[in-house]
Formats: C-alpha cells, structure tokens, sequence
C-alpha cells in the first residue's frame, strides 16, 4: 500500500513524547513488511533546534521516505504546540492522489486541516490516531483555542474520518461523548519493540556514569517534565520515603517544561532533598535502557495519559511500576506487574514503600510487566492490527 503519514512532529524530534516514538516505529515496520511509506512533518525537534533539514523535498529515514516541513516559529510550536507549516500546501496538493491511505497523527493541528481538506476533495480515505490529546483533562488546556478548533473544524474531520483510533477503552468513551458511532472507533494501543530490550547494556552502566552507588536504590521517571506529569505528587512522596527508607535516590529523566521545572526544583530545595535527587534531560537509545536495567521501581504519578510508552518500556526492562489510575493502563493491576493509586502522595509512597521493602515482591511484578508486555503491547501485534485497519478504510464494504 501507498501509506501517508501526517504528523506535526517526527524522529528526531523525541522531546514531543510518545507520538513521535510511536509513528517512527510503525512507520519503519510498515516499510520492512513492504509498503511505501511517505511522512508528512515538521522541522523542530525542540525549544531552540531544527531537523537541519534545507528545503522542502524529501529525504530517506531508514527507508520511510520524509518531508520535514519549515514551522513559522520553534516557539510557537514549542510551547503553543501551534506547528504551522505552509510549505507543507503546495505539497500535498501534488502528492496526495497518489496515495492509498492517509493516518493523521493527534487532533488540534494545522496538518489536520489542510490534508482534510485535499483528502475529501481527491477522496482519498484517512484514518485519525488521536493520541490522547480529547481526554477530558487535555481538552480543558487551552479550552477556549480547542473549542474553536472543534466547532469550526476539527468536527468535520471527525465527520468524515474513515476509522478514529484510540489507545485504550477509556479514550474511546471520548470520541463516542463526541458523536462518532461505536463502530468507527477501534482501539489499538501502542506497541513496544521488544528487539530493543533483548541486548540491554549491562547492569550498573547508569550507576557509573552518575556516580550512584550500587547500595542505593533507584526510584525513576522517565518522561516529559509538565504540570500533567504529577511531579510535584512523586517528589513529596519522596521526601517523605527518605525519612522511612536509606539510600534512596530519586532519578527524573526527560525534556522540560523550564517553568514547571523552576517550580519543581523550588519544592525539592524547600523539601531539603536536593543532594537525593538527579535530573539527567533527555535520555535516549542505550542511555535510556541503561537507566531502565538500573532502575529499582518505575513511577509515573500523571494527572491524565493516552497510554504511556515509559511505562511500557520500564515492564519490557522488568522494572515494577507504581501508576495513578489517570495513566489508564488496567492490565497492570490484571497482570500484578505494580501498582495502580489514586492521585495523591500517600498512596504513591505507601505502594514504592510496599515494593522497595520486599525483594521478592519486587521481582514478582517486575516478571509479571515482561509477561504484560509480550502478550498485549507488542509493536508486532500494532502493525498487524494497523494493516488490517488500512486495508478495511481504504476498500470499505458497499
């Protein structure tokens, strides 16, 4: 199949979070498995860089063939998430009759809106992975800005959608309160590549390269620093852990909202951890399995998630995760592979509390999240599911 991708952000650009992973990975498979892949981006990969990308022609990422579209601004796309790419018009206006099927990335963006309008006018189909972003919680953010988006437009693209899909059971309730009808909302969760877990570095490399003794024990999280995240909820559990616990050391790992980092660090300093507490940016490739292999328990106190690669990624390493009900992944409390809290600091404490204090508690749901992984999160199981869909939208029944 010809199969466009259209995103507003794309590999390199990792500081966007689990979209960018996500149609990088089910892009490249999709070309191994033989299809003709084109993705239809933009050029930043973060506040203050672009892909270095000149022009707008496409160039070859591991076979997918990719145009990184100039943004007006890097800030507006940054911090605004308003990725505007004009260029990206002249485009798609050649292009898209050539293709099969189209798979629009998130909601709210300028991408959306112009390849809608050629897609209906060429009547090409296109299915809409929405990734979270019309949970209850993600539509209040700028609520003024989405709710002008959807009446004037982003209606009709739900309108004439061929397949919407979702992440879990819970976002599609969404899209049903929205008024698509059940049976063009199929739920297909990400998909982690197990290749990558299967050479893992070896144990102890992050210790070393951060100097944390192999007697303390490593509490991590692992993704974008935001108010969404529930950080501010995991450090005052935190404090409160030290206090219980000895050689604990608090990890936090990913790209930064500076504001809410200031905040952050703020608490931190008025809590008196600050010499208990390591912030390394972004981790990627090797570095980031590393912190995974060394890592004693995985938390990710989140207000709201589509559905969480880091989580995913830390039951593929064996690591036990301790989750709010907001990160909407039930088959970790099916699976015993951690532990599922409310959204508040004592229950975050009492369940990394409950595992660091019983070694075989810990390695029985460390167990249990591989076992999760391999039987319901597989990249493999996504890209079948995915073909299958493509196939269905782009020859729908009479």
């Amino acid at each position: 199949m010809r199969i466009l991708q259209v995103t507003p952000y794309f590999y390199p650009a990792w500081t966007f979070g689990g979209p960018v992973k996500a149609v990088y990975e089910l892009s490249k498979e999709l070309v191994k498995k033989g299809h003709d892949v084109t993705v239809y981006s933009t050029d930043v990969c973060d506040r203050t860089s672009r892909s270095g990308v000149k022009g707008n022609g496409p160039v070859q990422v591991d076979g997918i063939r990719t145009y990184y579209f100039r943004n007006i601004s890097k800030a507006l796309a940054y911090d605004h998430k308003l990725f505007l790419s004009p260029s990206l018009v002249s485009v798609i206006r050649k292009e898209i009759s050539g293709f099969d099927i189209i798979h629009l990335h998130e909601y709210y963006t300028f991408q959306n809106i112009v390849t809608h309008c050629y897609a209906k006018k060429y009547h090409i189909p296109y299915v809409l992975s929405v990734h979270g972003s019309l949970c209850p919680t993600a539509r209040k953010q700028k609520a003024p800005y989405k709710q002008v988006f959807t009446y004037f437009l982003g209606r009709y693209i739900l309108r004439d959608v061929s397949i919407a899909i979702v992440l879990t059971k819970e976002e599609k309730k969404q899209l049903l309160l929205m008024g698509l009808e059940s049976d063009k909302v199929r739920v297909i969760p990400n998909g982690v590549n197990l290749l990558e877990f299967a050479d893992p570095p070896k144990k102890g490399t992050f210790r070393e390269k951060y100097f944390i003794g192999s007697d303390e024990r490593i509490i991590l999280f692992l993704g974008r620093i935001t108010r969404e995240k529930g950080l501010d909820l995991l450090v005052s559990a935190f404090s409160k852990l030290v206090e219980q616990l000895r050689g604990l050391r608090l990890v936090i790992a990913g790209p930064s909202d500076l504001d809410y980092l200031a905040s952050l660090k703020k608490l931190i300093v008025s809590k008196k951890i600050e010499d208990k507490v390591l912030f390394t940016g972004l981790l990627v490739g090797k570095e980031k399995l590393s912190v995974y292999v060394d890592a004693d328990v995985f938390v990710l106190s989140s207000h709201f998630e589509g559905l969480s690669f880091t989580v995913l990624e830390a039951c593929a390493s064996g690591v036990p995760v301790v989750i709010t009900h907001y990160c909407n992944i039930p088959e970790v409390e099916d699976y015993k592979a951690g532990l599922v809290v409310g959204r508040n600091e004592e229950e975050i404490r009492n369940a990394v509390f409950t595992i660091l204090s019983d070694e075989k508690i810990k390695r029985e749901l460390g167990s249990n999240g591989k076992k999760m992984v391999r039987q319901k999160f597989t990249l493999t199981k996504t890209v079948k599911q995915l073909e299958e869909l493509y196939r269905e939208a782009g020859d729908p029944a009479p």
